[in-house]
């Protein structure tokens, strides 16, 4: 299975993560992600982003503690320097 590049920044950066396609969680994601806590969502800032960041924190929330990371509409996570993933997301993690 290829690791997509976001996954392998983040997991330099000791953040864990799991990949999307799209928007989607698959359902193997979707059941793993019910055991983590928490989980920190950080989707891309367009309407499909913020779309399914509230679909998936509403899935997610009966099993599990969720925080989003809400990004500007034109912004996805890949633009964010190492710097600034490390920032958002160490308030939630560490």
């Amino acid at each position: 299975m290829e690791c997509p590049w976001g996954v392998m920044r983040l997991a330099q950066l000791n953040i864990p993560a799991v990949a999307l396609l799209g928007i989607h969680l698959s359902a193997v994601q979707n059941d793993l992600l019910k055991k983590v806590s928490p989980v920190v969502l950080m989707l891309d800032g367009d309407r499909a982003g913020q779309e399914a960041t509230v679909r998936i924190r509403s899935a997610l929330e009966p099993y599990t503690k969720v925080y989003t990371i809400t990004l500007p509409s034109g912004l996805d996570p890949d633009d964010l320097s190492d710097e600034a993933l490390s920032s958002v997301t160490r308030h939630f993690l560490f």
